[in-house]
């Protein structure tokens, strides 16, 4: 069922490149998301540490300058064990989730994704419908 699913919560956004989280954001808020984002992710900590409660989920790039999204998650975690991720990856012709040793992360995401993807991997996270 790939229907698009709509929903209301809060999410912590973080991409390097400008125009996937231009994108990224926007698809969201048209499902009804509120969403944050930053373009790093040592800026995104901070956002993150000040009001660790605000946000219902973090999703990330992996590939990012000064931080990468698996360090990012495991700040995050750090502060709120149970917060749901999803770590972000372009590189999805050889890198799988397999390949990430750190299964800290609740679900992987190959970059593009359409909106359809998203919604559905987002809802799935926020459910709490993930293999642990």
């Amino acid at each position: 069922n790939s229907l698009v699913q709509p929903g209301q919560e809060r999410i912590l956004l973080v991409d390097d490149e400008e125009s996937i989280l231009t994108m990224a954001k926007r698809m969201l808020e048209v499902l009804g998301y509120n969403v944050i984002s930053e373009s790093n992710g040592i800026k995104a900590f901070e956002t993150f540490k000040s009001n660790p409660a605000q946000f219902d989920l973090l999703m990330t790039d992996q590939s990012m300058p000064d931080m990468s999204g698996s360090e990012l998650i495991a700040e995050v975690l750090k502060v709120r064990p149970d917060m749901p991720t999803i770590l972000c990856s372009g590189y999805s012709t050889k890198v799988s989730e397999e390949n990430f040793t750190d299964k800290s992360f609740s679900l992987y995401l190959g970059k593009p994704y359409s909106k359809n993807l998203l919604s559905e991997a987002v809802r799935k996270v926020l459910d709490g419908n993930v293999k642990g």
